[in-house]
């Protein structure tokens, strides 16, 4: 299980600059992926068991460099931005409006759309630097305070 975490300037050469890995399940929810260069497929290249599917949820996934995709297929994603698109309950593919990626602050701008978009199911209590997450959390690492 992933929670809350901060994935930026990984680089990869042929899959998963950010992670890349084989799992039975692997969870992902309130974490942030930015600015991970892979020249191959996919910033998060996660390959399941048979019958097994990761699940991504409450996350922002944007603003990485890939030739393919942002997440390879047969994973579930739900309450996420995706650069490009992905489909699921409650995914969307807008600029999540960062502070500043070029600064490495990936805060949330006011009025962006991962503000209140996340679902509470199985969210995090708190984000990334314990400021308490509001009852309609928001997508990615940050809380907007």
């Amino acid at each position: 299980v992933i929670e809350n975490g901060l994935f930026y300037q990984n680089n990869a050469t042929a899959f998963g600059s950010a992670i890349f890995g084989e799992t039975k399940r692997l969870t992902i929810k309130n974490a942030t992926f930015s600015n991970n260069i892979v020249s191959g497929s996919a910033a998060i290249y996660i390959t399941t068991f048979v019958g097994n599917n990761s699940e991504i949820r409450n996350s922002i996934i944007y603003g990485n460099s890939s030739a393919v995709n942002q997440i390879n297929s047969g994973n579930n994603v739900s309450y996420s931005i995706i650069e490009g698109g992905y489909s699921g309950i409650g995914n969307i593919a807008s600029d999540p409006l960062f502070v500043n990626p070029v600064s490495n602050n990936y805060r949330l701008q006011s009025g962006s759309p991962a503000i209140n978009a996340a679902t509470i199911t199985g969210a995090t209590s708190t984000d990334i630097v314990q400021g308490i997450r509001a009852c309609t959390p928001d997508m990615g690492a940050y809380e907007f305070q």
